[in-house]
């Protein structure tokens, strides 16, 4: 059961990035879905491709699971963790060709679903809740990042 939870969740991360990198153009540019999905080829943006849907599905996960804590916890920091690895994994590897190539970032993006899924299963068996308000004290500062920076973003490389 546990392995079919992780197949439909790598394939649910799966559609939702194919259909958040793509929604920004099929909108027109909309602003208020330019919150949501990215709207260009930067690093921050591409973290959003990951960010929300991992936040939809935690919602999910959250109803199913009766709002236990552990389950928010987990999900937190499993994302986190997630993000940090992609962050890390496009410098070097565009670090050392010297540019970034698309094929690659798709194959960077779907190793970040399969690290997310690999911390979600490791955490999701231990006592997390202990970390509750530390998540959400980070998840909170995440949604300031990604909606704060959208429109307003700093003049450094991750954002260009």
């Amino acid at each position: 059961m546990k392995v079919k939870i992780n197949i439909l969740i790598f394939i649910y991360c799966l559609i939702m990035i194919y259909l958040s990198f793509n929604l920004f153009g099929w909108t027109n540019h909309n602003k208020i879905i330019g919150f949501f999905v990215p709207r260009n080829e930067s690093v921050f943006e591409r973290l959003k491709l990951f960010f929300y849907p991992i936040s939809l599905l935690m919602l999910i996960s959250m109803f199913y699971y009766k709002w236990q804590m552990k389950v928010f916890s987990c999900y937190v920091i499993s994302s986190v963790i997630g993000m940090i690895f992609f962050i890390i994994a496009f410098y070097t590897y565009s670090g050392i060709i010297g540019r970034s190539y698309f094929g690659f970032d798709v194959v960077l993006m779907i190793g970040t679903i399969g690290v997310f899924i690999y911390f979600r299963r490791l955490f999701f068996n231990e006592n997390v809740e202990y970390f509750y308000y530390s998540a959400m004290f980070l998840y909170a500062l995440l949604l300031v990042f990604f909606v704060g920076f959208s429109f307003s973003p700093p003049n450094i490389a991750m954002f260009k």
